[in-house]
Protein backbone atom coordinates (compact mmCIF):
# COMPACT_ATOMS: atom_id res chain seq x y z
CA UNK A 1 0.00 0.00 0.00
CA UNK A 2 1.41 3.43 -0.97
CA UNK A 3 2.64 5.73 1.82
CA UNK A 4 0.10 8.09 1.43
CA UNK A 5 -3.01 5.54 0.96
CA UNK A 6 -1.85 4.77 4.33
CA UNK A 7 -1.63 7.42 6.06
CA UNK A 8 -5.18 8.48 4.75
CA UNK A 9 -5.77 4.58 6.12
CA UNK A 10 -4.69 5.57 9.19
CA UNK A 11 -6.76 8.62 10.18
CA UNK A 12 -9.71 7.05 8.95
CA UNK A 13 -9.39 3.44 10.34
CA UNK A 14 -7.61 4.19 13.68
CA UNK A 15 -10.76 4.84 15.81
CA UNK A 16 -12.20 1.44 14.94
CA UNK A 17 -8.92 -0.15 17.23
CA UNK A 18 -10.72 1.48 20.52
CA UNK A 19 -12.93 -1.33 20.78
CA UNK A 20 -9.97 -4.18 21.03
CA UNK A 21 -8.40 -1.93 23.12
CA UNK A 22 -11.10 -0.99 25.33
CA UNK A 23 -11.37 -4.76 25.90
CA UNK A 24 -8.38 -5.51 26.51
CA UNK A 25 -7.10 -7.40 23.19
CA UNK A 26 -2.94 -6.99 22.87
CA UNK A 27 -1.72 -5.32 20.22
CA UNK A 28 0.90 -7.01 18.38
CA UNK A 29 3.35 -3.83 17.80
CA UNK A 30 4.95 -2.90 21.21
CA UNK A 31 4.06 1.08 22.31
CA UNK A 32 1.75 1.25 19.38
CA UNK A 33 -1.65 0.33 17.90
CA UNK A 34 -1.95 -1.87 15.21
CA UNK A 35 -4.61 -2.44 12.49
CA UNK A 36 -3.47 -5.95 11.21
CA UNK A 37 -6.24 -6.01 8.60
CA UNK A 38 -5.42 -2.69 7.27
CA UNK A 39 -1.73 -3.37 7.42
CA UNK A 40 -0.94 -0.45 9.69
CA UNK A 41 0.73 0.22 13.02
CA UNK A 42 0.02 3.79 14.57
CA UNK A 43 3.51 4.05 16.97
CA UNK A 44 2.60 6.05 20.59
CA UNK A 45 5.54 8.47 19.37
CA UNK A 46 3.37 9.70 16.56
CA UNK A 47 0.43 10.47 18.63
CA UNK A 48 1.53 13.95 19.77
CA UNK A 49 1.92 15.17 16.43
CA UNK A 50 -1.58 14.26 15.45
CA UNK A 51 -3.08 15.89 18.85
CA UNK A 52 -1.48 19.11 18.31
CA UNK A 53 -2.61 19.11 14.18
CA UNK A 54 -6.06 18.60 15.46
CA UNK A 55 -5.68 21.26 18.28
CA UNK A 56 -4.75 23.69 15.92
CA UNK A 57 -7.66 22.36 13.39
CA UNK A 58 -9.93 23.41 16.08
CA UNK A 59 -8.47 26.71 17.52
CA UNK A 60 -8.51 27.79 13.13
CA UNK A 61 -12.01 27.47 13.03
CA UNK A 62 -12.48 29.07 16.11
CA UNK A 63 -10.17 31.93 14.75
CA UNK A 64 -12.25 32.32 12.20
CA UNK A 65 -16.03 32.70 13.69
CA UNK A 66 -14.64 35.40 15.86
CA UNK A 67 -12.96 37.16 12.84
CA UNK A 68 -15.59 36.60 10.35
CA UNK A 69 -18.71 34.82 12.05
CA UNK A 70 -19.80 36.51 14.63
CA UNK A 71 -20.98 40.27 14.27
CA UNK A 72 -19.62 42.67 16.82
CA UNK A 73 -22.68 45.59 16.73
CA UNK A 74 -21.03 47.40 19.88
CA UNK A 75 -17.02 46.67 18.83
CA UNK A 76 -14.76 44.67 20.93
CA UNK A 77 -15.90 44.09 24.30
CA UNK A 78 -13.32 44.05 27.25
CA UNK A 79 -14.69 40.01 27.73
CA UNK A 80 -13.25 39.08 24.33
CA UNK A 81 -9.92 40.53 24.99
CA UNK A 82 -9.70 38.40 27.77
CA UNK A 83 -10.78 35.01 26.12
CA UNK A 84 -8.42 36.04 23.29
CA UNK A 85 -5.23 36.44 25.17
CA UNK A 86 -6.12 33.59 27.76
CA UNK A 87 -7.37 31.49 24.40
CA UNK A 88 -3.89 32.33 22.71
CA UNK A 89 -1.95 31.38 26.21
CA UNK A 90 -2.98 28.46 26.74
CA UNK A 91 -2.68 27.29 23.04
CA UNK A 92 0.49 27.59 23.52
CA UNK A 93 0.45 25.93 26.92
CA UNK A 94 -1.07 22.57 24.68
CA UNK A 95 0.64 22.54 22.04
CA UNK A 96 4.14 22.96 24.16
CA UNK A 97 2.63 19.59 26.18
CA UNK A 98 2.32 17.78 22.62
CA UNK A 99 5.44 18.90 21.81
CA UNK A 100 7.41 17.64 24.86
CA UNK A 101 5.64 14.59 24.93
CA UNK A 102 7.99 11.46 23.55
CA UNK A 103 4.93 9.52 23.21
CA UNK A 104 0.56 9.30 23.92
CA UNK A 105 -0.59 5.91 24.69
CA UNK A 106 -3.46 5.30 22.20
CA UNK A 107 -6.28 4.95 24.10
CA UNK A 108 -5.61 7.83 25.44
CA UNK A 109 -4.42 9.35 22.17
CA UNK A 110 -7.86 8.00 21.06
CA UNK A 111 -10.34 9.50 23.61
CA UNK A 112 -8.28 13.07 23.04
CA UNK A 113 -9.07 12.42 19.31
CA UNK A 114 -13.06 11.59 19.78
CA UNK A 115 -12.77 15.07 21.74
CA UNK A 116 -11.52 17.13 19.12
CA UNK A 117 -13.33 15.87 16.21
CA UNK A 118 -16.74 16.05 18.85
CA UNK A 119 -16.10 19.55 19.65
CA UNK A 120 -15.85 20.67 16.08
CA UNK A 121 -18.75 18.39 15.35
CA UNK A 122 -20.98 20.22 17.57
CA UNK A 123 -19.12 23.44 16.30
CA UNK A 124 -20.19 23.19 12.83
CA UNK A 125 -23.49 22.42 13.80
CA UNK A 126 -23.90 25.22 15.88
CA UNK A 127 -22.61 27.09 12.97
CA UNK A 128 -25.03 25.75 10.34
CA UNK A 129 -28.15 26.72 12.94
CA UNK A 130 -27.26 30.21 12.90
CA UNK A 131 -26.25 30.86 8.95
CA UNK A 132 -28.84 32.82 8.06
CA UNK A 133 -28.49 34.95 11.37
CA UNK A 134 -25.19 34.83 12.67
CA UNK A 135 -25.26 35.61 16.79
CA UNK A 136 -23.41 38.35 18.15
CA UNK A 137 -19.70 38.00 19.56
CA UNK A 138 -19.48 36.91 23.34
CA UNK A 139 -19.62 39.55 25.80
CA UNK A 140 -21.69 41.90 23.37
CA UNK A 141 -24.04 44.22 25.27
CA UNK A 142 -26.45 44.13 22.57
CA UNK A 143 -30.31 42.54 23.40
CA UNK A 144 -30.87 38.92 21.51
CA UNK A 145 -33.17 39.53 18.51
CA UNK A 146 -34.11 36.22 18.08
CA UNK A 147 -34.11 32.72 20.07
CA UNK A 148 -32.73 29.71 18.61
CA UNK A 149 -33.75 26.32 19.28
CA UNK A 150 -32.93 23.88 16.76
CA UNK A 151 -29.52 22.23 16.11
CA UNK A 152 -27.96 21.55 19.22
CA UNK A 153 -29.88 24.20 20.42
CA UNK A 154 -32.44 21.71 21.08
CA UNK A 155 -29.83 20.18 24.05
CA UNK A 156 -27.89 22.67 25.63
CA UNK A 157 -28.13 26.38 25.57
CA UNK A 158 -24.51 27.27 24.59
CA UNK A 159 -23.25 24.70 22.12
CA UNK A 160 -20.66 27.18 20.72
CA UNK A 161 -19.14 27.51 24.59
CA UNK A 162 -19.79 23.66 24.76
CA UNK A 163 -17.60 22.85 22.08
CA UNK A 164 -14.76 25.36 22.87
CA UNK A 165 -14.31 23.62 26.05
CA UNK A 166 -14.17 20.47 24.90
CA UNK A 167 -11.09 21.35 23.32
CA UNK A 168 -9.66 22.65 26.26
CA UNK A 169 -10.62 19.41 27.92
CA UNK A 170 -8.84 17.18 25.87
CA UNK A 171 -5.07 18.10 26.84
CA UNK A 172 -5.80 17.81 30.71
CA UNK A 173 -7.53 14.38 29.97
CA UNK A 174 -4.82 13.05 27.91
CA UNK A 175 -1.61 14.47 30.21
CA UNK A 176 -3.21 15.33 33.40
CA UNK A 177 -0.79 17.95 35.52
CA UNK A 178 -2.34 20.99 37.56
CA UNK A 179 -0.77 23.24 34.97
CA UNK A 180 -3.20 21.88 32.44
CA UNK A 181 -6.43 21.25 34.18
CA UNK A 182 -5.87 25.08 35.82
CA UNK A 183 -6.22 25.88 31.94
CA UNK A 184 -9.48 24.03 31.59
CA UNK A 185 -11.26 25.75 34.87
CA UNK A 186 -9.84 29.06 33.68
CA UNK A 187 -12.01 28.32 30.88
CA UNK A 188 -15.01 26.85 32.28
CA UNK A 189 -15.06 30.58 34.35
CA UNK A 190 -14.85 32.39 31.57
CA UNK A 191 -17.45 31.32 29.27
CA UNK A 192 -19.58 30.68 32.05
CA UNK A 193 -19.53 34.52 33.14
CA UNK A 194 -19.76 34.88 29.46
CA UNK A 195 -23.02 32.29 29.34
CA UNK A 196 -24.53 33.77 32.24
CA UNK A 197 -24.33 37.32 30.83
CA UNK A 198 -26.43 36.37 27.49
CA UNK A 199 -29.14 34.81 29.60
CA UNK A 200 -29.45 38.24 31.46
CA UNK A 201 -29.66 39.63 28.12
CA UNK A 202 -32.32 37.81 27.09
CA UNK A 203 -34.33 38.85 30.99
CA UNK A 204 -34.63 42.14 29.27
CA UNK A 205 -35.30 41.37 25.47
CA UNK A 206 -38.76 40.56 24.18
CA UNK A 207 -37.70 37.17 24.41
CA UNK A 208 -37.68 36.64 28.24
CA UNK A 209 -40.96 34.60 28.34
CA UNK A 210 -39.96 32.20 25.73
CA UNK A 211 -36.48 32.10 27.01
CA UNK A 212 -37.77 31.14 30.55
CA UNK A 213 -39.14 28.31 29.37
CA UNK A 214 -36.75 27.04 27.05
CA UNK A 215 -33.69 27.24 29.88
CA UNK A 216 -36.17 24.88 31.64
CA UNK A 217 -35.90 22.37 29.53
CA UNK A 218 -32.12 22.46 28.57
CA UNK A 219 -28.71 22.41 30.04
CA UNK A 220 -25.86 25.34 29.63
CA UNK A 221 -23.32 23.58 28.38
CA UNK A 222 -24.69 19.54 28.74
CA UNK A 223 -27.99 17.99 27.47
CA UNK A 224 -29.46 17.74 31.56
CA UNK A 225 -31.33 13.87 31.17
CA UNK A 226 -33.64 15.01 33.85
CA UNK A 227 -34.29 18.22 31.72
CA UNK A 228 -35.20 16.54 28.67
CA UNK A 229 -37.15 13.44 30.28
CA UNK A 230 -39.43 15.90 32.20
CA UNK A 231 -40.10 18.36 28.59
CA UNK A 232 -40.58 15.09 26.80
CA UNK A 233 -43.08 13.89 29.47
CA UNK A 234 -44.77 17.32 29.81
CA UNK A 235 -44.88 17.78 25.58
CA UNK A 236 -46.82 14.32 25.67
CA UNK A 237 -49.23 15.15 28.19
CA UNK A 238 -50.00 18.18 26.36
CA UNK A 239 -50.10 16.27 23.14
CA UNK A 240 -52.43 13.38 25.24
CA UNK A 241 -54.82 16.00 26.63
CA UNK A 242 -55.54 18.22 23.21
CA UNK A 243 -56.51 14.60 21.26
CA UNK A 244 -58.93 14.15 24.53
CA UNK A 245 -60.44 17.50 23.94
CA UNK A 246 -60.60 17.26 20.07
CA UNK A 247 -62.52 13.94 20.78
CA UNK A 248 -64.90 14.66 23.17
CA UNK A 249 -65.40 18.18 20.89
CA UNK A 250 -66.45 15.59 18.00
CA UNK A 251 -68.77 13.53 20.29
CA UNK A 252 -70.57 16.88 21.37
CA UNK A 253 -70.99 18.11 17.85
Amino acid sequence: MPTAARAIAAILLVLTSAAGLAAGEPSPVQGGLAIPWAGIAVPDALWPAWLALLLVGCLACFAWAMRTFFTKPTGAAHGMTVIKVCGTLFAVVHLVAYATASGIQAVAAIAATIIYLGALGLFWWAIAANRVAPLSAAFSSDLPERLVQHGPYRFVRHPFYASYLLVWSACPIVFGGWWLWSTLAAMVVIYHVAAKTEERKFAGSRHVAAYDRYRSATGMFMPNPFKIAATALSRALARRAAQRYAGSSEAAA
